[in-house]
């Protein structure tokens, strides 16, 4: 299993938007781009919920307990994915998740 260390924090600098914590996938863009199965895109739409829930929930937690809510719910994610993709799906699922983290302001 692929091991990773991701560091997720709020900067000073940088004020993180409520719409950044609802993350909404276009399941039909990631299907393709993965090139997924019909049960492994129903499969990724349960995991995206869960990940989707986990996010709002950090979204209206203390500023401490935040940073580690948003870990812990990526983690969970990657788990998660690693076992429903091919170790190529996944490879090109992270790229595409930290692009996104990334993007929200969510990543350092």
């Amino acid at each position: 299993m692929l091991s990773m260390t991701l560091t997720f924090a709020e900067s000073e600098n940088t004020e993180v938007t409520t719409s950044a914590y609802n993350v909404n996938f276009n399941y039909r863009k990631v299907a393709d781009a993965l090139d997924l199965s019909s049960d492994q895109m129903e499969t990724m739409q349960d995991v995206s919920k869960t990940f989707k829930a986990e996010m709002m929930n950090a979204e209206s937690a203390s500023k401490e307990d935040r940073t580690d809510m948003i870990a812990q719910a990526i983690r969970n994610n990657l788990q998660y994915m690693s076992y429903i993709l091919t170790p190529e799906q996944f490879s090109k699922y992270t790229i595409l998740f930290n692009k996104t983290m990334k993007n929200r302001g969510l990543e350092k």
